[in-house]
């Protein structure tokens, strides 16, 4: 009764005398004078189109305001009420923006507010009014993405239609249309591609969590394989440079790690391999191990060749994945400013490691710059020149 108060009194209506009904009568006529189309166009309020392209990659706060504004400007709405009008029009046309709690980091077009929708209308079809009494965090501890039986499918899938439909125009899948007159076709198209997107993402968050394949790693494990419990990293060859003019000559110990590396293991190149610097060299073996080692080697998986290409796939898939992610951040950007990367001419800056904290200080220790910028292969990009440009900031690796 609050709400409703609140709305006659910004209406000027008269409060004495009305029935619980007939307030309700009156409001909604007076959302009708307001809105004489309400429900007649989906996500439409006062002809402000909640999900129109250009609110693609907003907060649900930020088109909600914009809601407001265009109420009170383009229809007249007090403001000392809007908040009360666009409450009461929203219960109505699009229950999910009423979901308390909503963080920032949820986007319009994303895969959670796709879930977010589906599920508030999941809960409404249940029990009409329930969603706006909850949080976010409890809307999804009832989000269920499959249906449970058979019988409850039909009701998935109308919960569902909407959200992909609307998914698929903000994401270019599929062409909008102002009378709402989608296809099947078109259904199948966004729900056929909202699947991809979402398959294609998680692969690539898998392959982001865990560290690119070395040549090192490779041939560690293959070594390990056929010698079992043998100290890898145990010197068994030494090269030596001879420096002319008197001058020491430099040398350099390698293991088997190192040698496999090489792929003088496998190709049985160890014991013909010969240092080569520029006044020579020469090459000795150590602890006399090689030698004894030698009949294992053709058992070796890996040769030079194959350590290569099994490194480039490696850096291939990290490299798609890379390219995955960052289609994803773009995707959820606010529409005016992807247009912004897409008009403007860019220039692109590496985020290299930090030389100093968050609160200022130098950062002298290896180990503390390691531990510092985990996580921080990012860079930036300058939309425009001058005082006009823009910058952007993108961390693929952390997903922002």
């Amino acid at each position: 009764m609050y709400r409703q108060h609140r709305l006659l009194e910004g209406l000027n209506a008269p409060l004495d005398g009305f029935r619980k009904q007939q307030l309700n009568q009156l409001q909604i006529a007076h959302l009708l004078r307001i809105d004489p189309q309400l429900g007649q166009q989906r996500n439409h309020v006062a002809g402000y189109d909640l999900y129109s392209v250009q609110n693609s990659g907003l907060k649900m706060a930020d088109a909600r305001k914009d809601l407001h504004m265009h109420l009170v400007h383009a229809k007249g709405v007090n403001p000392d009420v809007v908040d009360v009008v666009s409450h009461l029009f929203l219960a109505t046309v699009a229950p999910e923006f009423l979901v308390r709690d909503i963080p920032d980091t949820l986007h319009i077009g994303s895969p959670a507010w796709l879930v977010l929708r589906k599920t508030v209308a999941l809960l409404e079809a249940h029990a009409p009014g329930s969603s706006r009494t909850l949080t976010y965090a409890q809307v999804l501890e009832r989000a269920v993405l499959q249906s449970p039986t058979l019988a409850l499918e039909p009701l998935f899938l109308a919960a569902e239609a909407d959200p992909l439909l609307d998914w698929g125009v903000l994401n270019g899948v599929i062409a909008g249309r102002a009378d709402d007159g989608y296809t099947l076709e078109d259904l199948r198209k966004s729900a056929e591609k909202y699947n991809h997107y979402i398959e294609t993402t998680e692969k690539a968050t898998a392959v982001l969590q865990t560290l690119p394949v070395t040549h090192r790693a490779l041939a560690q494990a293959d070594l390990k394989a056929v010698f079992p419990g043998r100290d890898l990293d145990k010197p068994v060859q030494r090269d030596t440079y001879p420096m002319p003019f008197f001058m020491a000559d430099p040398s350099h110990e390698l293991s088997l790690i190192d040698l496999h590396m090489m792929g003088v293991l496998k190709s049985g190149e160890s014991v013909q391999k010969v240092a080569k610097g520029p006044f020579g060299g020469t090459t000795a073996a150590v602890g006399g191990d090689l030698a004894d080692l030698q009949s294992g080697f053709n058992q070796l998986r890996f040769t030079k060749d194959a350590l290569d290409r099994s490194v480039e796939s490696g850096v291939d898939t990290f490299s798609s994945a890379i390219t995955t992610r960052l289609k994803d951040l773009f995707s959820k950007m606010p529409h005016q400013d992807r247009q912004v990367l897409e008009r403007e001419e860019l220039t692109f800056y590496w985020v290299e490691g930090e030389s100093i904290t968050a609160e200022g200080t130098s950062i002298s220790g290896a180990d503390e710059q390691t531990e510092r910028v985990k996580g921080r292969y990012g860079f930036i990009v300058q939309a425009g020149q001058g005082d006009n440009a823009k910058c952007f900031e993108f961390w693929p690796l952390r997903g922002e």
